[in-house]
């Protein structure tokens, strides 16, 4: 009848209405503390300074300033591939120090994230421990940055993520 389909339509419409709000509080709890007002510098300084608290790795950062000079789109999609770079430092390099540097080049931005750790053969990561990397130069490509790594057994590794002013 038509009042059942009504009813099926109304619940249909709740539960999409629910699930919009559901991902706009996820998103909203996914954006790291005060990065609007402080910036991806700062963020980044923040985000190694707490990773030090509780770390064996020694962290260090040379950070230029590039405030204003990238949407905040495109910060939080750095933000969020160098936090990813800085767990998978903790959970698989056995690195003793690790440095971020971001450099303010004249046509674009470095941020070079680079550790002491074992390292790994970045030609021998099958599909199911590659999926990390993967992900990372999707997000690259998503925001027209180039992503890089070098690695290799026993001498650390570099990842380096540049992108066009």
């Amino acid at each position: 009848t038509v009042s059942q389909k009504e009813n099926t339509h109304n619940q249909e419409l709740k539960m999409i209405t629910d699930t919009i709000d559901e991902v706009r509080t996820i998103s909203h709890n996914l954006h790291p503390f005060q990065f609007e007002k402080i910036g991806l510098g700062a963020s980044l300084e923040n985000m190694l300074d707490e990773f030090q608290k509780s770390s064996e790795v020694f962290y260090s950062y040379e950070i230029d300033d590039i405030i204003g000079i990238l949407s905040k789109e495109k910060e939080l999609f750095i933000f969020r591939m160098l936090q990813e770079c800085i767990v998978n430092v903790e959970k698989h390099a056995k690195a003793t120090a690790c440095n971020l540097t971001i450099i303010n080049k004249k046509k674009y931005i470095k941020f070079q994230l680079k550790d002491n750790g074992k390292g790994f053969d970045t030609e021998q990561i099958n599909s199911h421990n590659g999926i990390g990397l993967k992900n990372l130069k999707e997000r690259a490509s998503y925001i027209n940055a180039n992503f890089e790594i070098e690695s290799n057994k026993n001498t650390g590794t570099v990842i380096i993520i540049k992108i066009r002013k």
